[in-house]
């Protein structure tokens, strides 16, 4: 479409049902001492949550220099997006195995705390395209 055109309805519904289509449903990460795991397409609502828990972790002073950060919050949102994204971990059998008790625990105890933060990062990444947590996930390498 050109520059000035008006979109006609039908054009906007073609164009939605496209972009609809055109969204990746799953996506394989290369997990350090796994290989290519398949993660599952997050809601809107879950990248949401994790987004705003990420955000809600990072305190930062009027120059937008960060002054303060909970890894802790990021981790517990970690934790869920990841669970979620992921079959496998979902797996009651596993749980059992390990003694899990709490569903969520079975990402940490698999990835460990900084794997599972570099996780959830790179399947924002995957399905959003951006690299929301960049910088969380360099200060915790640090």
């Amino acid at each position: 479409m050109s520059k000035g055109k008006k979109l006609t309805l039908d054009d906007f519904r073609k164009k939605a049902l496209q972009r609809e289509k055109a969204k990746k449903l799953f996506t394989f990460i290369d997990v350090d001492g796994f290989g290519e795991i398949r993660f599952e397409r997050p809601t809107d609502n879950e990248i949401l949550r994790y987004m705003n828990e990420c955000a809600r972790a990072v305190k930062v002073d009027e120059k937008g220099n960060v002054t303060e950060q909970d890894l802790s919050i990021t981790f517990e949102a970690s934790k869920e997006l990841v669970y979620v994204c992921c079959p496998f971990l979902q797996d009651r059998e596993l749980r059992e195995e390990l003694d899990i008790k709490d569903p969520l625990d079975v990402v940490s105890k698999i990835f460990g705390i900084n794997g599972t933060i570099e996780i959830a990062s790179q399947i924002v990444e995957e399905f959003e395209g951006g690299k929301l947590t960049e910088q969380v996930v360099e200060d915790v390498k640090n």
